[in-house]
């Protein structure tokens, strides 16, 4: 129902607001997705994949050369794009659903609070148009896209351990590594 009703300048708000709470305070601003019985993120969540499935899609189409020869593939290669981050995000909220043991949190949560950790990744996967214009801006991305997904992991990792409740860190560094 969420969806249907659809304001874009103030779900811009809500989530510029739900970007700068994690850029500010990530943990804590994770602990609280994880405890929201409502889910009341979700909606966030949802528009900040858009936006990343958006770039990715505009990058696919800009950033390649397209000739008959190659059209197929090029079309192939940009469902497996645009495919990838979704299906990645789903599949490791189905991980953490099934290996919740005590209190398990719908799957909604489960996904929110996964997008939410790899909202580093998608920062720099949208300043990543740049490249568009100009290849020199893979100077600056490349270690920005490897500095977000060192943040990301661990982010994950402190999400994970809040998901499946876990406090013990050696049982879960296991649980966390078979992941």
């Amino acid at each position: 129902e969420s969806i249907r009703n659809v304001n874009f300048k103030e779900d811009a708000k809500v989530t510029s607001g739900y970007v700068s709470g994690m850029i500010k305070n990530p943990l804590e601003t994770l602990k609280k997705i994880v405890a929201d019985r409502k889910n009341s993120n979700f909606k966030n969540a949802l528009i900040l994949v858009f936006l990343w499935l958006i770039v990715i899609l505009l990058t696919s189409i800009f950033g390649v050369h397209w000739t008959k020869k190659v059209i197929g593939y090029n079309f192939l290669e940009m469902i497996r794009d645009l495919l990838a981050p979704v299906i990645g995000i789903v599949v490791y909220a189905y991980i953490i659903y099934f290996m919740q043991k005590s209190s398990k949190r719908n799957l909604t949560t489960n996904i929110t609070v996964v997008t939410t950790a790899i909202i580093p990744n998608i920062l720099v996967e949208i300043l990543s148009v740049l490249k568009l214009f100009s290849y020199d801006f893979n100077k600056i991305i490349y270690p920005l896209s490897i500095f977000a997904t060192t943040i990301s992991i661990v982010l994950i990792y402190f999400s994970t351990k809040d998901l499946m409740d876990e406090d013990d860190d050696n049982t879960f560094i296991k649980k966390f590594c078979s992941l």
